[in-house]
C-alpha cells in the first residue's frame, strides 16, 4: 500500500480479511489511509458511510466468534479423546500413524528402548544423544536425534502406556 502497488483487496468475506475484530479495524483503517477500497465479493457494504463501517464492524465480531467458537470445539474433542485414551494425531517416533491410529514402528521402537534404558542407566540427554548418533540412528525425519528430541521422548506419555496402540 505504501508503494502505491495496488488499488483495492477483495476478499470472499471479510472473515477471510481476519478473524479478529481489531486487526480488521486496523487493516480497513490503513486501506482508508492509503485509499484502497476494500471489497468484500460476497458482502455488500461501503466501508465509506457510518452504516457500512457499523456493518463491517458486526461482521468482524461474529468472524472472531467463529473462530473463538471452532476453536473450542476443537479443544474440547481433543480433551475428550485424550480423557477416552485416544490419540490426538502428530508424529511420535517409535510409531506410524496408520488410518488414524498408531501402530509400533519395530526398528524405531527399538531406538526408544534403547533410549530408556540409557536413561536408566545413568546417560544424560546429551551423552544419549550423542550415543544415538554416532550409531547412525537417526530421528523419523532423517536427522541427528537433538537433546530436546530425548528429552521429548522421554516425557511423552505414549510410551508410559497411557494411549491404545494397535501392534503390528
Amino acid at each position: 500500500m505504501e508503494k502505491d502497488k495496488f488499488q483495492a483487496v477483495l476478499v470472499r468475506k471479510i472473515s477471510r480479511l481476519s478473524r479478529n475484530m481489531l486487526d480488521t479495524l486496523v487493516l480497513l483503517d490503513k486501506f482508508e489511509e492509503y485509499d484502497v477500497k476494500f471489497i468484500s465479493y460476497s458482502e455488500n457494504f461501503d466501508t465509506g458511510s457510518p452504516i457500512g463501517r457499523l456493518v463491517v464492524q458486526l461482521m468482524a465480531s461474529i468472524a472472531e466468534m467463529e473462530r473463538n467458537t471452532l476453536s473450542e470445539n476443537v479443544k474440547l474433542g481433543m480433551t475428550q479423546r485424550a480423557k477416552e485414551g485416544s490419540w490426538n494425531g502428530g508424529v511420535v517416533f517409535g510409531y506410524d500413524s496408520i488410518e488414524k491410529e498408531l501402530v509400533v514402528n519395530s526398528k524405531e521402537s527399538e531406538i526408544v528402548q534403547l533410549i530408556f534404558t540409557l536413561y536408566v542407566e545413568g546417560n544424560g540427554l546429551k551423552a544419549i544423544a550423542n550415543h544415538l548418533n554416532k550409531a547412525g540412528y537417526r530421528t523419523k525425519h532423517g536427522k541427528h536425534f537433538s537433546i530436546n528430541g530425548i528429552a521429548t521422548i522421554l516425557d511423552n506419555p505414549i510410551y508410559q502406556g497411557n494411549i491404545p496402540l494397535v501392534t503390528s
